[in-house]
């Protein structure tokens, strides 16, 4: 199993088909998120994992295979929960979904805070630790210039939508405020990769 030591806590999710059990055979990208939720609302965490949870449910009756969830959830206070192990695949993109780990952060259209910078970059390190093959740099500038087609290091959303040709990409996800932050955090964590 790969549980992040320094979490939090944890929401593991249960529901079948909410993902893929060692989907993650050889991770080289980390996909950034936002949660949708200011950052002013506090344990994100929780809601993430009944929203998921019920979403594939109801997406399953019409899509046996459909299903919604991320690896972690950085709350705006920097504090980790992780919702399924990083050697398992999570549901978090329609393109580029598996050999990834996706990291929810708590925003709405907001910037990083600093401790989510920095709890994020750590986070980021171990799973570089955990995951020989993941670089630590940045793919792709903006959904203009979303990146090659690899998508091998730090990504985001809407970028792995837009290479991976998804019929209807997620094109403000993380959102701008957090794309510009990217090579703040891939230098930050490349730090602490550095340092471990």
């Amino acid at each position: 199993m790969a549980m992040f030591p320094d979490r939090d806590g944890d929401y593991m999710l249960t529901e079948p088909g909410s993902y893929v059990v060692g989907a993650n055979k050889d991770v080289v990208r980390i996909i950034m998120h936002q949660t949708w939720a200011y950052q002013s609302i506090t344990d994100q965490a929780p809601i993430n994992y009944r929203v998921w949870t019920s979403g594939t449910r109801e997406g399953r009756k019409k899509h046996p295979q459909f299903g919604v969830s991320a690896h972690f959830t950085v709350e705006a206070d920097g504090r980790i929960f992780q919702h399924v192990d990083t050697k398992d695949g999570a549901k978090g993109t329609s393109a580029y979904a598996y050999n990834a780990v996706h990291i929810e952060f708590a925003s709405r259209d907001e910037p990083l805070t600093d401790d989510q910078l920095h709890y994020g970059a750590g986070l980021m390190a171990w799973i570089a630790s955990e995951h020989p093959n993941l670089r630590l740099v940045v793919v792709g500038e903006s959904n203009k210039h979303p990146g090659d087609k690899k998508q091998a290091g730090i990504t985001c959303h809407s970028f792995v939508e837009l290479v991976g040709k998804a019929a209807h990409p997620k094109l403000t996800c993380p959102g701008p405020k957090i794309v510009d932050q990217m090579n703040t955090i891939a230098v930050l964590a490349s730090v602490r990769a550095a340092l471990v």
